[in-house]
């Protein structure tokens, strides 16, 4: 699905569209068609992993190896090694997507001028002035403007909560991705214990994000320590990651 962008004129900044570039029905049968033909197995066939240099495919190979194969002494059954390694690569990359966060200050900004944007609509649409079959007109059904105003009620109470000093989101993610990668192809239970697995893979995906000179593996126990408490407070990272 393609997201595009468009510059007005006269203007300096980039406003991101809001609509969204669905393919035709017969793009998208070619695609599946395509797909099929290449027959995948995620079983069997492992992705394929692309680095800015052979040095630097070297480097992450040897992690994600490594990561594999601390994973594989405690495999699931009903899983094959190259399953799990598999798995390793998706973490890696969903850790990496994570560095080049937003900065809490810009995301607080947008926060605030969400909540009044939505005000502003919610006071526009509520005025006693607009005709009665306006709703007619935009959203053709009761049920479609009804369900548009809960959402639109629910953004005007939108809060954001600054993370601590200390958060760092990539040591988060890469906690996180740690604990999935432990509890879907690993018959082991994630600990907080200093050499255990589950520090162990979260610093391995931190290291394969952002290495070091002298390739040390840095210890993530804050990070992991608030997974776990927020498992153990009911979150589901499955749910919210996969």
């Amino acid at each position: 699905m393609r997201h595009s962008r468009n510059m007005p004129v006269g203007s300096k900044k980039v406003l991101r569209s809001l609509k969204f570039d669905v393919p035709s029905a017969a793009e998208l049968a070619l695609a599946r068609d395509q797909i099929m033909k290449r027959s995948f197995d995620p079983t069997r066939d492992k992705i394929r992993i692309i680095a800015s240099s052979e040095a630097e495919l070297r480097r992450e190979e040897k992690i994600i190896d490594k990561t594999t194969k601390l994973l594989c002494k405690s495999k699931r059954s009903e899983l094959s090694k190259v399953s799990v390694y598999n798995q390793v690569v998706l973490a890696c990359t969903s850790a990496e997507a994570g560095k080049d966060t937003t900065k809490p200050v810009d995301i607080e900004d947008i926060t605030k001028g969400l909540v009044d944007a939505a005000s502003k609509l919610h006071r526009a649409l509520g005025n006693p002035a607009l005709p009665p079959n306006y709703i007619f007109r935009v959203f053709h059904s009761p049920d479609k403007w009804n369900e548009f105003v809960e959402y639109l009620e629910k953004l005007t109470t939108l809060n954001y909560s600054k993370p601590p000093r200390n958060f760092d989101p990539v040591k988060r993610d890469c906690a996180v991705l740690a604990y999935l990668l432990i509890t879907q192809c690993t018959v082991e239970t994630a600990t907080g214990s200093r050499f255990g697995l589950f520090r162990t893979v979260a610093s391995l995906l931190h290291q394969f994000t952002c290495p070091t000179a002298d390739r040390k593996l840095a210890d993530l126990k804050y990070a992991c320590d608030r997974a776990l408490k927020a498992v153990k407070a009911g979150r589901n990272f499955e749910k919210e990651h996969w």
